[in-house]
């Protein structure tokens, strides 16, 4: 940690961005700092690692995978082997919940915790269908398919990310009957990624504006977050579900300025400046917001 201590940035201001220090000795260290959504997924998704965890550290080839029980690494080592292609992406996150489910299901977790535990047991479980699936694919005399096998392992990597936490926020409505549409489908034929109560409301024009809520689901929204404000023009207020862990003080004003309020799993809050913390909804407000307007 002196490493950045020493360094000459607003530290205020690199909340959100991916910071990765490469060792040249003992002693010295070259510093990045990737500060776009675009080049922070490319690197993750490159190295195939996780945004679950806010640091991790790449040697020999490897990272260390996110710390799972011993039970539920097991359970993931003997489910992947039937696979002889990679499901889609929907019926991979219904697999991670059915093994997680399977581990605990003697034990609670209340909405924020269970998000990121799907989203963590998802993680794994791609990574070791992943292993099986590509350990005799690693091998190449050639150049081109080589860079074609790497071109659709990265696409394949993105493809998951992207819908990963949709799927997730999907099921978990549905658990607690929440009423919504997802995709959504609003003015010129946008697709939200999610409408409250449904798209017929949205579409009914007697149906009172102040009744609807749209919510948005971004794994990462440091600069995407601006995609979602002509997405349902109905709704003034808008919510998005967010992994991100942590933004500068300037884009929370932003969002505020955009009425724009964060739904960020509540063990995150702590990595968002203190002082903007308030303004943070856990998924269980979310969810209780819905289930009062919708008297469930």
């Amino acid at each position: 940690m002196a490493i950045y201590t020493n360094s000459p940035f607003e530290k205020a201001e690199q909340v959100g961005n991916l910071i990765i220090f490469m060792p040249m000795d003992q002693e010295n260290f070259k510093v990045y700092i990737l500060d776009t959504e675009d080049e922070i997924e490319k690197f993750i998704d490159s190295f195939s690692l996780s945004l679950m965890d806010n640091n991790a550290v790449y040697n020999g080839g490897k990272v260390k995978d996110i710390d799972l029980s011993k039970k539920l690494e097991k359970e993931i080592e003997e489910v992947v082997y039937v696979f002889e292609d990679f499901p889609e992406t929907i019926k991979l996150a219904e697999l991670a919940r059915q093994i997680h489910y399977h581990v605990y299901k003697k034990k609670s977790f209340p909405p924020d915790t269970m998000i990121l535990e799907w989203v963590k047991t998802e993680y794994s479980v791609f990574r070791a269908i992943e292993r099986n699936l590509y350990k005799n694919n690693l091998s190449y005399d050639d150049i081109d398919p080589l860079i074609a096998f790497a071109s659709s392992a990265l696409n394949r990597r993105k493809s998951r990310a992207g819908k990963s936490l949709e799927h997730h926020v999907d099921f978990l409505f549905s658990s607690y009957r929440i009423p919504f549409s997802h995709p959504g489908r609003s003015e010129g034929n946008k697709k939200p990624d999610f409408l409250l109560p449904s798209n017929a409301a949205y579409a009914d024009k007697s149906f009172l504006d102040s009744d609807l809520i749209f919510l948005g689901a971004k794994t990462t929204c440091k600069d995407r977050w601006r995609q979602i404000l002509n997405e349902a023009n109905r709704i003034d207020e808008k919510h998005l579900l967010t992994l991100q862990q942590g933004i500068s003080p300037n884009q929370l004003d932003e969002m505020a300025d955009e009425k724009v309020t964060l739904v960020v799993p509540k063990p995150y809050h702590s990595l968002y400046p203190a002082k903007y913390q308030n303004r943070l909804w856990t998924v269980e407000k979310f969810i209780h917001y819905a289930e009062e307007k919708y008297s469930l």
